[in-house]
């Protein structure tokens, strides 16, 4: 009998990847003067585990071959980016733009009738946690 439901934090519960994270990439980017638009084929490419994974992986190479001029501490411009977008992502969740995906609210219903324990792992910051549990 099943005792428990696990659902990852981030992606799964809600369409988080291009309607959250890319959205609030592009908020983090014109807030510090950055032309960037990340389409959804473009976001898709970049899915990589972690934030600042992600960040560095599009970035770092531009860098290196002098491509896109940056402040002298690119690491700490990239941190910068990287609390910009948890900002507003965190934003997002709080105002309701990130929905569930289909059929989420009905299998989280249908647990807590059925008295399933309700797993959430992750390894966000606790504030991008904290959000992401609105839709629990």
């Amino acid at each position: 009998m099943l005792a428990a439901l696990k659902l990852e934090v981030d992606g799964s519960r809600a369409g988080t990847e291009a309607e959250g994270h890319r959205v609030a990439y592009k908020q983090a980017f014109s807030e510090t003067g950055l032309h960037r638009h990340w389409s959804k084929p473009d976001f898709g490419r970049l899915t990589i585990s972690g934030d600042r994974e992600r960040l560095r992986h599009h970035f770092e190479p531009r860098i290196r071959n002098n491509d896109l001029l940056l402040p002298r501490n690119p690491a700490q411009f990239i941190e910068n980016l990287y609390q910009r977008n948890t900002r507003y992502f965190a934003s997002l969740a709080e105002t309701g733009r990130l929905l569930p995906r289909p059929g989420i609210s009905r299998i989280i219903t249908e647990a807590k009738k059925a008295d399933l324990i309700l797993a959430i792992p992750h390894r966000q910051t606790k504030k991008r946690k904290c959000n992401i549990s609105l839709f629990v």
